[in-house]
Formats: C-alpha cells, structure tokens, sequence
C-alpha cells in the first residue's frame, strides 16, 4: 500500500469533469507512471507507440469532500504486488495519474508499506 500526495487536474487543465469516488466499496483503478509531476502528454514513439511503464493502482481512500485542483491524501493498492515489484514506486517519487493516455492527475509517494507475507 502507498500513501500519496494527489492533486486531480480540473477539467479546464485536461482532467476529469468530476473527481473520481474514493471509498472501498467504489475502487478507482487508474495507472501512475513515474516521471515529473510536470509532464501533461503521453509519450510515444515515432511509430506511434506509448511504451511507458504504467502500473496498476487502486485508490483505495482519499479526502471524503475532495475538490480537483486541490492537493489530497490518498491510499492506494499496488493492484499487481508481489507478482511485479513496482520498485521505482518508493517514498519521494513523482508520477502522473492516467486514463489511457490521458494525464488526469499528479503525485508524490509519501510512505509505501509491504503487506505482511502470506
């Protein structure tokens, strides 16, 4: 599980028109790429082709009143773990939230804990 710093773009930015829900019976599973909150655009290569590395995630909790544009925190699963290791997701990494190849949103891990081994 990670905690993360979270800021939903508004829809005048390129986000969503509303903020997703954020509860454990409504998951939320968008993918985060690590790279600079900066980034707004998908990369791709000349032939067309997007080949960052999204990863699965859950938003599992966030602020109950959330407003876009605003700086939330939020727990979210590392839907895929253990089975891939999501290593570059540590405390201090920054990455984009995605729809596709549309940036909806941008973060900071704050804190990563493993579960307990089964």
């Amino acid at each position: 599980m990670i905690i993360a710093e979270v800021v939903f773009l508004p829809a005048d930015e390129g986000g969503r028109t509303r903020p997703p829900i954020f509860d454990r019976q409504h998951r939320y599973t968008p993918h985060i790429v690590i790279q600079s909150r900066n980034v707004r655009r998908s990369t791709t290569d000349p032939d067309g082709v997007n080949r960052e590395n999204y990863q699965g995630v859950a938003f599992l909790e966030g602020p109950p009143d959330y407003v876009a544009g605003d700086v939330g925190l939020f727990s979210l699963e590392l839907m895929y773990f253990p089975n891939l290791p999501y290593a570059d997701v540590h405390p201090d990494a920054t990455f984009t939230v995605r729809e596709g190849g549309k940036i909806i949103g941008h973060g900071v891990v704050v804190s990563r804990t493993e579960p307990p081994s089964a």
